[in-house]
């Protein structure tokens, strides 16, 4: 087990890199552990300068490891918008775990514009995964006039819609006709 926390430990410390190859293996190595690799990442973004939060968010994404969730969710606000799109990616790949997360920030809207931006492009990405129907009337209170008022309402409806589509898979699946 150290053993792997030291490989991984080093491939971190290669997200810092000035050489952008050196900095790409240790995403592919990093990408290539998988879920082990989570929670050390998750510590390394605090003390992270911006370049090695970015390419940390980007692995992790790639990993796709629900247990990020709150890391992609408080990295939506990061100062760097190459850090909240990576956040964003990374909302999308955990689907319908990252989906619920992305429609209860939008029930109380973040007033910063770069933040909107952020959770649009996580909606966006989880749109492309495979939940446009849900997504696609959230994105489309986006453009409205009145977002400040449709952007909650829309995503209320679409979490109760995810709240009755499991209820009715889970009757399904209790009454043996899943």
């Amino acid at each position: 087990m150290s053993s792997n926390f030291a490989t991984i430990d080093a491939a971190i410390r290669r997200l810092e890199s000035d050489s952008s190859e050196d900095r790409k293996h240790a995403r592919e190595a990093l990408e290539a552990v998988g879920r082990p690799a989570t929670g050390q990442l998750v510590r390394f973004l605090k003390p992270a300068g911006p370049g090695a939060r970015h390419e940390a968010l980007r692995v992790l994404a790639a990993i796709g490891d629900p247990e990020a969730l709150d890391t992609f969710v408080e990295h939506l606000d990061d100062e760097e918008s190459d850090c909240r799109w990576a956040a964003g990616e990374g909302l999308g790949k955990l689907g319908e775990t990252g989906l619920r997360r992305v429609l209860e920030i939008l029930l109380d809207p973040p007033g910063e514009e770069h933040q909107l931006r952020a959770v649009h492009h996580a909606l966006d990405e989880l749109s492309k995964a495979g939940f446009d129907s849900v997504a696609r009337p959230v994105l489309l209170a986006f453009q409205s006039p009145r977002r400040e008022v449709e952007l909650p309402t829309t995503a209320h409806t679409a979490l109760e819609r995810l709240r009755h589509e499991a209820a009715s898979e889970a009757a399904r699946a209790a009454s043996g006709k899943g």
